[in-house]
């Protein structure tokens, strides 16, 4: 039998063909390598507060009287609240003990975001005005809010990340309202930025103390009365969040059983001067009356 010739380029068309198509088929495929999921953080903790008295070192703040400063205010009062949170079973944290510390705002936010804190106070004081203010950050509350208890590894913008919180930090500063209309103080709440509260993930409010009657912001028996309001406050807010995580979480602890808080590691004092915030009753947003409250 006579066997064909096929011309030479069809033939090398044809083995090139079988080559590619043998190619094709037996290449080993690379196996995906793992990747390694970015650990969700931990839930806040409704029993640890942390609160930042404003301004320290050269950084004095405002000038109370002659011989007082905002620094040296903030921080007795701090001492004071702590006190009393802690007599009501709450792990407190604070930014700085000292008014000639200087930790910068980013590492007050720092120290509250790695606190866990479910609750964050920046505290003020101002010679102008009338009793308590309260501000919540100024900046739109994202729609989708996470409960606060739901762990997250989403990555925050720095100066936004109050957004997320933002929510709960409102309804935090209307258990404070509440405690302070009964405890008969007078009050103003608004909206204002001020560093760092836009960088704190934890539920986030600035208490200012402005003079009340005769007595001043740096008046003993005053702060005395504010702190007691907002423990009272702080406590009721600890329920809520405790049962709401029951909620979910079945294992959640009791409400007022003392939870054992994070090591935080305090923010050593620098030496190097910082941008002065700006005070609340200097911001441009205008603090607004709540209806019912009298100015």
């Amino acid at each position: 039998m006579t066997v064909p010739r096929l011309p030479i380029r069809a033939v090398l068309l044809a083995f090139a063909s079988v080559t590619l198509h043998a190619q094709t088929t037996t290449a080993p495929v690379a196996t995906p390598k793992k990747v390694r999921a970015k650990p969700a953080q931990p839930p806040l903790n409704p029993n640890i507060v942390l609160l930042d008295p404003a301004h320290g070192g050269p950084d004095i703040g405002s000038t109370l009287s002659t011989d007082s400063l905002e620094k040296d205010a903030t921080v007795a009062f701090a001492a004071r609240l702590r006190t009393v949170l802690a007599a009501r079973g709450f792990t407190v944290v604070l930014t700085h003990e000292a008014a000639s510390d200087q930790p910068t705002p980013d590492q007050r936010a720092e120290l509250a975001n790695h606190s866990r804190a479910a609750t964050c106070i920046l505290l003020h004081a101002s010679n102008g005005g009338h009793g308590v203010h309260l501000f919540t950050s100024s900046l739109t509350p994202i729609s989708s809010l996470s409960a606060i208890f739901e762990s997250s590894s989403t990555v925050l913008p720095w100066q936004s990340a109050q957004a997320n919180s933002l929510q709960q930090s409102l309804t935090l500063s209307f258990e404070l309202s509440d405690a302070m209309h009964a405890a008969k103080l007078p009050l103003v709440v608004g909206h204002v930025s001020i560093a760092p509260i836009d960088s704190m993930t934890c539920p986030a409010v600035v208490l200012e103390l402005a003079p009340f009657n005769d007595a001043p912001a740096t008046d003993s028996g005053y702060q005395q009365k504010v702190a007691d309001a907002v423990a009272a406050a702080l406590a009721s807010w600890r329920t809520k969040l405790v049962a709401q995580d029951a909620v979910a979480n079945p294992a959640a602890p009791a409400a007022g059983k003392r939870a054992t808080a994070p090591p935080v590691e305090k923010p050593k004092p620098i030496v190097a001067p910082i941008e002065t915030p700006i005070a609340p009753d200097t911001a441009p947003a205008k603090p607004v009356t709540p209806t019912g409250a009298k100015p």
